[in-house]
């Protein structure tokens, strides 16, 4: 699997509250919806069609640095940081450009 992997993901309407500033609990669906597309990229899209493992967040954990608004585009990252035998570990950053946003 690759070591860094990023995912664009445009902001719509739906995710945004009266202010449009995103919903707090959106980012960690943006973060779910970059490890899905990661596993994709990875080749492991078979795993939605097995029974043999799974993968299972075990702890989250979000630092919110700025918010995210209705239409901004944004990156979000999934890099390894560490691998064992039945577990990893990733780090997850979303930016708007050059600014991250939430870690």
């Amino acid at each position: 699997m690759a070591n860094h992997f990023e995912f664009n993901i445009r902001v719509y309407i739906e995710d945004t509250d009266a202010g449009g500033i995103v919903y707090h609990a959106n980012h960690i669906r943006y973060m779910e919806r970059t490890r899905t597309e990661w596993l994709r990229a990875a080749g492991v899209s078979h795993y939605w069609h097995q029974s043999d493992y799974n993968f299972v967040v075990h702890k989250i954990s979000v630092k919110y640095m700025r918010p995210i608004l209705m239409d901004d585009l944004i990156t979000v990252t999934a890099r390894v940081i560490s691998c064992k035998a039945s577990s990893f570990v990733l780090q997850q950053n979303i930016y708007r450009g050059e600014i991250m946003l939430a870690s």
